[in-house]
């Protein structure tokens, strides 16, 4: 097995060797003997499927397809395909093996492909799932047929069957197979502070960690977000940050204490926090399972809807044999983000409280929903392409002109109209004011220093 075959290429030298699975490890173990075996054939039950092609972690990396330019240039070695339960194996006379297929519930040799015995079969057929360390009453459900591996689990990573008893790190991948990263560190690093987040909530009654920001850092926080937040990115459409969306009050918008002093989640639980007009609430990186119960979870009341923010790719943008490179893969027109193929921000903003996920375990279909046009560089910040479309989207939901405006600009509005916009608000006029004022005491300062150095 991979577990234990040796790591010393020249203990296969000149030999015939079977490699039985494809995935990972038995490209790994193909590639490391090339170099000193006879013929390498690898055989697994499908297709193989390549990393590049699935944008699935966990299929064949890049790194390890050495063994694939092999076959395909036609230099001995090959990859087969056959159902595994079918097959049997014989160890002959000479201590070589021989491969053969079940036909009509008998076995008959493969003179085809397989008709040359091996001197070494290796398995590489993946993890096994163990729960021995479970009691006889507290053994959890597996999930079977496709992910018999994992356990059975809530959007919260708690058993089905087992109440309390709660999954971390690679055993989490349950929610998230074959879709993102929870498989390795790279992502199963965020779903285990998600966890440490639902049972702060569930046991010593700690809110989801949020911060609050007035309406017009709506735009601030998610472009800050979309260029940072790295548990979005690599847990693509299993984590989410969640923006409620505030109650404007069009009569009170330079007033920062406009907030209730509690909020009631039920009879027996009272919140002693803020729940403000004109701000919003951001909690980061909230599992999808979640959001059917956000209220609960979060501790604050939904007034008037709330966004997701997550990464996803497109519709049909990856499967085993998908060609990727064609033109029609490549969106670079902001108007034309929603046909983005590559990952790229998505914003969905939703009315109220969803009951269900959809079918695949992701967001449902939202109220309303906002693309930003993919980048080859992962940096959405460009005005005109990136900024300016989210802005108007935001303002939209939030019935508010977000932009920023000078002094001079805003009293002049006021002369004219009745209200003015978000940006005019008191609170920011004068934090404007400082900033400039701040400016033009350095500007004096370093006009000072010149003087006395000349």
């Amino acid at each position: 097995g991979y577990e234990s075959v040796s790591t010393d290429p020249s203990n296969f030298k000149g030999q015939n060797i079977l490699i039985l699975g494809q995935g990972n490890s038995g490209f790994e173990t193909a590639q490391a003997l090339s170099d000193t075996a006879n013929f390498i054939h690898v055989l697994g039950k499908t297709r193989v499927r390549l990393a590049t092609d699935t944008h699935y972690i966990g299929d064949v990396r890049s790194i390890n397809t050495r063994h694939i330019d092999s076959y395909q240039l036609k230099t001995l070695d090959g990859v087969f395909e056959g159902d595994l339960n079918q097959a049997f194996i014989a160890k002959m006379p000479d201590n070589r093996y021989q491969i053969g297929i079940r036909s009509l519930h008998r076995y008959v040799r493969d003179d085809d492909s397989t008709r040359d015995n091996y001197d070494r079969i290796i398995r590489c057929l993946g993890f096994q799932y163990d729960d021995t360390i479970f009691g006889e009453n507290a053994t959890p459900e597996r999930s079977f047929p496709t992910r018999q591996r994992y356990p059975k689990m809530t959007g919260d990573y708690q058993s089905k069957t087992v109440p309390n008893m709660y999954f971390a790190g690679a055993i989490s991948h349950y929610l998230d197979y074959r879709k993102s990263g929870g498989s390795s560190i790279q992502g199963f690093r965020y779903t285990a502070r998600a966890l440490h987040h639902i049972l702060e909530w569930r046991y010593h009654k700690n809110p989801w960690p949020a911060i609050t920001f007035r309406a017009n850092a709506i735009l601030d926080h998610l472009i800050t977000r979309i260029n940072q937040a790295s548990g979005l990115f690599q847990m693509f459409e299993s984590l989410v940050d969640v923006i409620l969306v505030p109650q404007v009050d069009d009569n009170n918008m330079d007033n920062e204490d406009l907030c209730q002093s509690s909020l009631t989640i039920d009879e027996n639980i009272t919140l002693h926090g803020r729940e403000c007009f004109n701000q919003s609430i951001g909690s980061t990186e909230v599992p999808v399972g979640l959001l059917t119960n956000l209220e609960e979870l979060t501790g604050r009341k939904i007034i008037r809807g709330f966004l997701t923010l997550n990464f996803q790719y497109g519709t049909n943008f990856s499967h085993p044999g998908r060609e990727m490179r064609d033109k029609e893969f490549y969106v670079t027109e902001p108007e034309k983000a929603y046909n983005s193929k590559f990952i790229h921000p998505v914003i969905h903003y939703y009315k109220k409280q969803f009951t269900e996920l959809s079918k695949d375990q992701t967001l449902p279909q939202s109220d309303k929903v906002f693309h930003l046009v993919e980048d080859s560089l992962f940096e959405w910040n460009i005005h005109q392409k990136h900024v300016y479309p989210l802005t108007r989207f935001i303002e939209h939901i939030v019935r508010k002109d977000l932009k920023n405006y000078f002094a001079g600009t805003c009293m002049e509005m006021a002369m004219k109209y009745k209200n003015v916009p978000t940006g005019c608000s008191r609170p920011n006029i004068q934090k404007k004011h400082r900033e400039k004022k701040k400016e033009e005491s350095t500007v004096a300062k370093d006009s000072n220093s010149t003087s006395v150095d000349a």
